[in-house]
This record gives C-alpha cells, sequence and structure tokens, in this order.
C-alpha cells in the first residue's frame, strides 16, 4: 500500500497494491500511477497516467489524464484541463461539478485482454510490468547505495533536512 501526501517537485511515479494521491498532494510535473486499487485526489501540473483494476479520480490534472481500468469513477471535485482519454469496458460518467475541459476520449477494451485493439500490440502487460520492474529497480539501487555507503546515506539525510535547496 502507498499512501502519498506531499509537495513532488518534478514527477512522480508510483505502484503499488492501493495506491492513494491524498488531497494534499501537489505534484509540479507529470504522474504515473500503477496499482490495483488507484484513488487521486490531489493536484499534478502536467499530465496523469494511471492504470489499474479500480481506479477513482477527484483531483485537479493541468493536463491530459490517461487511464486504463477495469473501472474509472469520476468525482465531482474533479478538473482536468486537458483531455480524460479512458480505455475500459464503459464509458466514463462525468458528474456534475466535474469539469474536463478538453473532452473524454473512450476506448472499449476489456481489462482481460492483453492485445490493444486498435494497434494489435501488447501494451498493458508491456507498461505494468514496466512500472513494476521501474519501481523494483529503484528500490533496489536505493537499498544497495545505503547499504555501500552507509555514512554518506546518514550525512546526506541530515544535510537534506538541513539546507534541502542546497541539497
Amino acid at each position: 500500500n502507498v499512501s502519498v501526501d506531499a509537495i513532488v517537485g518534478g514527477n512522480a511515479r508510483v505502484a503499488g497494491g492501493e495506491v492513494e494521491i491524498g488531497p494534499a498532494t501537489m505534484i509540479e510535473g507529470g504522474a504515473s500511477v500503477t496499482g490495483g486499487r488507484v484513488e487521486f485526489d490531489g493536484s499534478v501540473t502536467e499530465y496523469l497516467q494511471v492504470t489499474g483494476g479500480d481506479v477513482r479520480l477527484n483531483g485537479v490534472i493541468g493536463g491530459d489524464a490517461i487511464v486504463r481500468s477495469g473501472q474509472l469513477n469520476i468525482g465531482p471535485g474533479t478538473r482536468i484541463d486537458g483531455k480524460l482519454i479512458y480505455r475500459g469496458p464503459d464509458a466514463p460518467v462525468v458528474p456534475e461539478g466535474a469539469s474536463i475541459a478538453g473532452g473524454v476520449e473512450f476506448h472499449e477494451s476489456s481489462g482481460h485482454r492483453w492485445a490493444d485493439r486498435d494497434t494489435h500490440v501488447v501494451v498493458d502487460a508491456g507498461r505494468a510490468f514496466g512500472s513494476l520492474v521501474w519501481f523494483v529497480g529503484v528500490f533496489a539501487v536505493a537499498a544497495l547505495f545505503t547499504a555501500i555507503f552507509p555514512a554518506f546515506s546518514t550525512q546526506a539525510a541530515t544535510l537534506i533536512g538541513r539546507d534541502p535547496w542546497v541539497s
């Protein structure tokens, strides 16, 4: 389970079984999120890419939102300044109060299909696998760095806490 309630000064890549991007989250870039259940209540200044079994949007997206899921729920607090591009089994329902400036582009697809009907290439499985490999790789590199340079890791954490802009 991954829960984010923070300011991110760039792009964010988040993967987990259950992923919650809380209302206090401000991502100053784009975000790619993968999970079995994804809840997005934060804000992102650029794009949002989400792949998940059950996805709920109720935040602010400064650009396009690209969603692939078995189920998409759009909350009344959702604001998308670009287009919503959705691949899933049923067309999304946009509630009163939600705003999608660029409109909705819906592509029907089964959550159980491995190949994309429009391009006939394996995409969903590749993206999910790639996201998982990226997440595990970053975690492994961080653990290896901490194991090899324990003193430097501790000093770096202290320096970041003392003077984050210089760091």
